[in-house]
C-alpha cells in the first residue's frame, strides 16, 4: 500500500518516519481508503508500547502520515527465528497486550498482530549500558473501529496475515477484541519456539489448519518452556472466542503473574475436557467406540451371572470364551467399518474444504496482486498492455471457476463480486471500455443478491454503488452515454438511501458526491446545463456533509483533504453557473471553493 521514507519534520526540526501512498493521485480508492483507515485508527491512540502519529497530510496529491520514527529493527527481523528465554518473551508480548488493550478501549481492532508489526525502540542507552528495548505496535491498516466507523472490509482487502488469522478470521465472519487476543497467543507462541502456531506450503494449507486443527502444545517444540506459559499460550488459542482471555489486559495481567512468580488465573485444559473436545470433532467414531464399551460390559455381566456353579462355570467359561470371540471379531469389524468410515469422511471433508479454502485463498492472492500491482508508477505504461492482458486473463479463468460454486453463499458471492470488479478495473486499465462494463455490471450483480442475503447490512449495497459508478465511467468512455445514465442512477438511489440513515460516515456520503459527480459530468458532456447545475449542487450539499463527518468522525485529521474534495466541489458548481450565463452566481461558487481551498492551505501551509 505504501512506503516509508525517513525525514526531517522542519518546523519542529525532528526526525520522524514519513509513511505515503503508492502512486499519489493514481492510487486505487481501496489503497486510499485503507491509508484513511489507518490514519483515523493510529491518530486516536497515545500509548508509550504504540507507534505515535505525529502529523497527517497531502502533498501534490501524495497523502502521508508523519509517524514517530522507530530506528529499531522489527520482532521478526530481530528473532531471526530462534526461541527467545521464556522470561524475555513474557515481558515483550505483556507489553505489547497492554498496548492492544489501548486500543480497545479506545474502540480500535488491530486484526493484524505478527512479529513484522512489532517494532522495537532503543531506550534509555547511555553509551556504558546496553539500551532497553520497548516493543511498539504499528501498522494499523487493518484495524476495525467497534464503533461503526470505517472497515478494512469496505474496500475488499484480505483482512489478516493467514498465519496468524484467528479462526474467525479465516471464516470470514464478524470479528472482535478476541482476534487481538488470538494474534497476541500466535505472538508469543512464535517468539517461544521460532515459528507461528500454524505453518503450511500454502495459504490454503494454513488456513484449514486453523479452523479444523487444534495448535501444537508449545513444549513439543520448546520443552523448556515452563507450563504456566504454555497455558497462556493456549488459552489464548481456544478455537472459540468465548474461551480465550475476555481482554487483553487479562493477558498482559497473567504473564505479569507469571514473571512475578505467582500464580496465574487460567487454567490448563484437563484430560476430561480433552475427551469431550475429542468427541465433539470426532462424532462416528466415538459412537462406535460407545457401542464397542457397551458390548464389553454386556459380555462381562454374562460371564458373571453365569458363574454360579461348577457346572455353570463351565458353560458360562465356554459362553463367555464365545461370547469374547464373538465380540472380538464384532469388535475387529467395527474398527475396520470405522477406520474405513473415518477415512472417507475426512477425506470427503478435506476435500471440499481443501477446494474451498484453495479457492478463497487463490482469490486473495489474485486480489492482492491486482491491488499491488496497481499502485506501480508504471503498471498503466501502453508498453506493459501484453503483460495486463495476460493478467486479466489469470483472473477471468479464476472468476469463471468461481462463478459456478457461488450459489447464494454471502462468502462466495463476495469473492466472485470482488474479483470480478478487480477484473473490471484491469479491462479499463487496457482500454477495453465495453468488457470492463461488462466485468463492473456482472460485479454489481453479484452484491445485489449478496445484499439480499443480508438486508439489514449497509455494506453489499455500498459496493454495489461503487462497482456500479465504475460501470457508468467506462460506458461513458466506450460512448454509450444513456447505459451510462442507468448505472450511475442506480448506483446514487443506492448510496443516497444509505446516507438518509442517521448513523451514515463521511465516508458514506463523499461516495455519494463522488457519484452525482460522475452525473454532473455525464450530463455536461450531454450539453445539459441545467441538470448539470443540480447535479452539482447536490454534489455540494454531499461534500459539506462529508466535511461535517470528518471534523467527528476524524478529530479534523482528515478535515484537509475534506475542505479541498469540497472546493472542488463548489468549482464544478461555478462551472455550471458560468454555462448558464450567471456571472454573479459564479463568482460567489468560486469565491466559496478559494476560501475552501484555504482553510485546506492554512492546516498544511508548508
Amino acid at each position: 500500500m505504501g512506503v516509508v521514507y525517513k525525514a526531517v519534520q522542519l518546523n519542529l526540526n525532528r526526525l520522524v518516519a514519513l509513511k505515503v501512498v503508492l502512486g499519489g493521485p493514481l492510487a486505487s480508492v481501496e489503497d486510499k481508503a485503507r491509508f484513511r483507515i489507518e490514519a483515523e485508527a493510529a491518530a486516536r491512540l497515545r500509548h508509550p508500547n504504540v507507534v505515535q502519529v505525529f502529523d497527517v497530510g497531502e502533498w501534490n496529491g501524495f497523502q502521508f502520515l508523519a509517524l514517530e520514527l522507530i530506528e529499531g529493527p522489527n520482532l521478526r527481523r530481530w528473532q531471526q527465528e530462534q526461541p527467545l528465554r521464556p522470561r524475555r518473551a513474557a515481558e515483550l508480548v505483556a507489553q505489547v497486550a497492554r498496548a492492544i488493550q489501548h486500543a480497545h478501549e479506545h474502540g480500535i481492532v488491530h486484526r493484524d498482530l505478527k512479529p513484522a508489526n512489532i517494532l522495537l525502540a532503543s531506550v534509555g542507552s547511555d553509551g556504558a549500558s546496553e539500551p532497553e528495548l520497548v516493543p511498539k505496535v504499528t501498522d494499523f491498516g487493518l484495524a476495525k473501529q467497534l464503533d461503526g466507523g470505517a472497515d478494512l472490509t469496505e474496500t475488499g482487502c484480505a483482512c489478516g496475515t493467514p498465519n496468524y488469522m484467528a479462526p474467525e478470521q479465516v471464516r470470514g465472519g464478524p470479528v472482535g477484541p478476541a482476534v487481538d487476543v488470538w494474534g497476541l497467543g500466535a505472538l508469543l507462541y512464535e517468539l517461544l519456539t521460532g515459528y507461528p502456531p500454524f505453518t503450511g506450503a500454502t495459504a490454503a494449507e494454513v488456513m484449514n489448519q486453523i479452523v479444523r486443527d487444534d495448535p501444537p502444545d508449545v513444549r513439543t517444540k520448546a520443552p523448556d518452556v515452563p507450563r504456566d506459559l504454555a497455558v497462556i499460550v493456549a488459552k489464548c488459542l481456544e478455537k472459540l472466542p468465548g474461551r480465550r482471555y475476555a481482554t487483553a489486559r487479562a493477558v498482559a495481567c497473567d504473564l505479569e503473574r507469571f514473571l512475578a512468580h505467582k500464580p496465574i488465573a487460567a487454567r490448563p485444559v484437563g484430560r476430561f475436557e480433552r475427551a469431550v473436545r475429542w468427541v465433539r470433532r470426532n462424532p462416528v467414531p466415538a459412537a462406535l467406540l460407545f457401542v464397542l464399551a457397551v458390548g464389553f460390559v454386556a459380555t462381562g455381566s454374562l460371564a458373571l451371572a453365569l458363574n454360579r456353579s461348577e457346572r455353570e462355570q463351565r458353560e458360562a467359561r465356554a459362553a463367555a470364551e464365545a461370547a469374547t470371540a464373538e465380540a472380538e471379531k464384532q469388535r475387529k469389524l467395527a474398527e475396520g467399518a470405522s477406520r474405513d468410515l473415518r477415512r472417507a469422511l475426512a477425506d470427503a471433508k478435506s476435500a471440499h474444504k481443501d477446494a474451498d479454502a484453495a479457492l478463497s485463498a487463490a482469490g486473495l492472492v489474485i486480489r492482492e496482486d491486482v491491488r499491488t500491482l496497481a499502485t506501480l508508477p508504471g503498471f498503466t505504461d501502453p508498453a506493459l498492455r501484453g503483460d495486463r492482458v495476460r493478467l486479466a486473463e489469470r483472473v477471468r479463468e479464476y472468476r469463471d471457476r468461481i462463478a459456478k460454486r457461488s450459489g447464494e453463499s454471502a462468502e462466495w458471492l463476495d469473492n466472485f463480486a470482488d474479483v470480478a470488479h478487480f477484473l473490471g478495473y484491469l479491462e479499463f486499465t487496457n482500454n477495453n471500455q465495453d468488457a470492463a462494463a461488462t466485468e463492473y455490471l456482472t460485479a454489481a450483480a453479484a452484491r445485489d443478491r449478496q445484499s439480499k442475503l443480508a438486508p439489514g447490512d449497509p455494506e453489499p449495497r455500498a459496493r454495489r454503488a461503487h462497482s456500479l459508478l465504475n460501470a457508468g465511467n467506462a460506458l461513458v468512455n466506450a460512448l454509450r452515454l444513456d447505459e451510462a445514465g442507468e448505472a450511475y442512477r442506480t448506483a446514487v438511489d443506492l448510496i443516497d438511501a444509505i446516507c438518509d440513515d442517521p448513523n451514515a460516515t463521511g465516508v458514506r456520503f463523499k461516495q455519494s458526491a463522488d457519484t452525482w459527480q460522475q452525473i454532473g459530468h455525464l450530463h455536461r458532456l450531454r450539453d445539459q446545463p441545467n441538470e448539470w447545475l443540480r447535479a452539482t449542487e447536490t454534489e455540494c450539499a454531499r461534500r459539506r456533509r462529508a466535511l461535517e463527518c470528518a471534523a467527528v468522525e476524524l478529530n479534523g485529521s482528515y478535515l484537509p483533504f475534506s475542505l479541498m474534495e469540497a472546493g472542488a466541489s463548489e468549482a464544478h458548481r461555478a462551472k455550471a453557473l458560468e454555462r448558464l450565463n450567471r456571472p454573479d452566481d459564479a463568482r460567489k461558487a468560486h469565491a466559496e471553493a478559494e476560501a475552501l481551498f484555504a482553510r485546506s492551505r492554512g492546516s498544511f501551509p508548508k
